[in-house]
C-alpha cells in the first residue's frame, strides 16, 4: 500500500515538473516571438524614429543631424540583418546618444523595467518627500526622493513648510531624486525669496520663450522669514532632472549653498511619444535657462559650491552652518 501511495505521489510529481519545463518553454517561446521583428516593422520603426527627432528635438540642428544619420545608416544596410527588438533599440539609442549626449533620449520596449505601464509597485515617497526631520538647532531636513508637481503636493509641501516657518536653516536633499515637476521647485523657491522672482524660462525649438516661472512669495510675515534664513542642497551623481532645477536655480541666485558631487547633467524636459504597439521614445522637446547665466547644466551637471563625495554631504553642510555662526 505504502509503494502504491509512493509511486501514485512520484507520477504526480514528474506530471508537475513536465507542466513547469513546458510553461517555461512557452514563456521564452513567446518572449522570443514578441522580440521578433518584421523587416517592414523594422524599418517602419526607423523611419518613425528618424521623423520624430527631427519634428520635436529641442536642438533642431542636433535633432537633424541625428535624423540623417538614421536615415544614411538604414539606405546602407546597417541595420539589414537586424531582426530582433532588442538590438534595433540598441543601435537606435548608441546612435542618438552619440550624437546628442543628452540623457533625457531614451527609446525602449513597453513593458521594460524602467517603462511607466509596468505592473511594478511605486516605491516612490508620497508627495516626495522621503523624510523629514527637525536637526539639532532647529534645522529643517527634508529629503525628497522625487519632486512631484500635482495640486495634492503642493498643499502638502506648503503644510510642511508652513509647520517648519521657526526653523534657523533648511537643507534640502535630493542627492537620491529621480526628478519630477518644476512646479514644486517652483513652489519652494516661492518661500525663499522675498520678492516676485523669475526663476527661469522654457524655450522651443524655434528658440521662442514658452513658459517663464516666477516665485509667488507668501502673504504671511512669518513665512515671508523664510527668505532670509540660510538654505543648502545636498546633491550627488544621483540627482536628476527637476531635483537638479532646485539646486542650479538656488546656487545662482546666491540662495544657497549646494554640496556634494556634481550631479548628473539632465536638463531638457521631454516627451514621450508611441512608436508603435512596441516600442516608446522619449524626445527633449524644450530647454531650461536661467536668467542669470543664460543656459542651463546639460551635460555638465550642477556644481557643488563644497566639493566632498554625496554620502558626506549631511555632515559637510552642517559643519559648514556651524562655522558661519
Amino acid at each position: 500500500m505504502k509503494n502504491q501511495v509512493w509511486f501514485q505521489q512520484r507520477q504526480i510529481l514528474i506530471v508537475i515538473l513536465l507542466l513547469i519545463v513546458f510553461i517555461g518553454n512557452c514563456n521564452q517561446e513567446c518572449q522570443a516571438q514578441k522580440n521578433q521583428l518584421k523587416v517592414s516593422q523594422r524599418d517602419s520603426i526607423i523611419i518613425k524614429t528618424a521623423k520624430l527627432i527631427k519634428d520635436n528635438y529641442v536642438f533642431k540642428d542636433v535633432g537633424n543631424k541625428i535624423s540623417k544619420e538614421l536615415l544614411k545608416n538604414h539606405r546602407q544596410g546597417v541595420y539589414k540583418n537586424i531582426y530582433s527588438l532588442d538590438d534595433i533599440i540598441g543601435l537606435l539609442q548608441n546612435t542618438i546618444l552619440e550624437i546628442s549626449e543628452d540623457k533625457h533620449f531614451e527609446i525602449r520596449m513597453i513593458g521594460s523595467n524602467n517603462d511607466q505601464d509596468d505592473d511594478e509597485p511605486n516605491m516612490l515617497s508620497q508627495h516626495g518627500f522621503k523624510k523629514i526631520e527637525i536637526l539639532n538647532d532647529n534645522i529643517a531636513y527634508f529629503e525628497f526622493d522625487h519632486l512631484p508637481g500635482s495640486e495634492n503636493d503642493l498643499e502638502f509641501a506648503g503644510g510642511v513648510i508652513s509647520d517648519h516657518s521657526y526653523c534657523k536653516a533648511i537643507i534640502f536633499d535630493v542627492r537620491e531624486n529621480i526628478g519630477g515637476s518644476g512646479d514644486l521647485v517652483i513652489y519652494l523657491c516661492s518661500y525663499l525669496f522675498k520678492d516676485s522672482l523669475l526663476l527661469f524660462t522654457f524655450h522651443n525649438q524655434e528658440g521662442e520663450v514658452i513658459f517663464e516661472a516666477k516665485t509667488t512669495p507668501p502673504d504671511s510675515n512669518e513665512l515671508t522669514q523664510l527668505s532670509e534664513i540660510p538654505v543648502y542642497v545636498l546633491i550627488g551623481p544621483n540627482t536628476l532632472s527637476a531635483g537638479e532645477s532646485l539646486a542650479y536655480i538656488l546656487k545662482h541666485f546666491n540662495r544657497a549653498t549646494i554640496v556634494g558631487e556634481v550631479s548628473a547633467g539632465m536638463a531638457h524636459p521631454s516627451r514621450t511619444f508611441r512608436i508603435d504597439d512596441l516600442i516608446y521614445l522619449t524626445i527633449p522637446f524644450i530647454r531650461f535657462e536661467h536668467p542669470n547665466t543664460g543656459t542651463d547644466w546639460e551635460g555638465n551637471g550642477v556644481i557643488p559650491d563644497i566639493q566632498v563625495k554625496a554620502d558626506s554631504a549631511l555632515n559637510a553642510a552642517l559643519n559648514d552652518l556651524r562655522n558661519k555662526e
